[in-house]
């Protein structure tokens, strides 16, 4: 299997390789390789890995809240979306709470 090391690799097996390069691997080997991080599959080299995508890793961020459903956020993302919108979370303590002010405020949008 054809990787591309992310970082130096030192083998008897395989020889030195510097990150950056291109080598060809048996298969348990790379498989071993990539899940330890040494590598990335050759066609894959281009793509994100997940832990560069998590929040607080090399420039990743979280995902917008607008993509999410309101029952899927965070109670900081729901306070947050509250603080935008101007609801009222007075007594609001739980994430049920925050939810039903949102969703009253909500209402009280499209009635009013």
């Amino acid at each position: 299997m054809r990787v591309k090391m992310l970082r130096l690799m030192c083998s008897p097996e395989h020889g030195n390789h510097d990150a950056g390069d291109e080598v060809d691997l048996p298969e348990q080997e790379a498989a071993r390789r990539i899940a330890a991080g040494d590598c990335v599959a050759a066609d894959a080299a281009d793509k994100p890995r997940l832990r560069d995508k998590l929040r607080g890793r090399r420039g990743g961020k979280e995902p917008e809240q607008a993509d999410k459903p309101l029952a899927k956020q965070t109670v900081a993302q729901l306070q947050a979306y509250a603080a935008e919108h101007d609801v009222d979370l007075a007594g609001a303590t739980t994430k049920a709470d925050i939810l039903a002010a949102i969703e009253a405020a909500q209402d009280d949008d499209e009635d009013g």
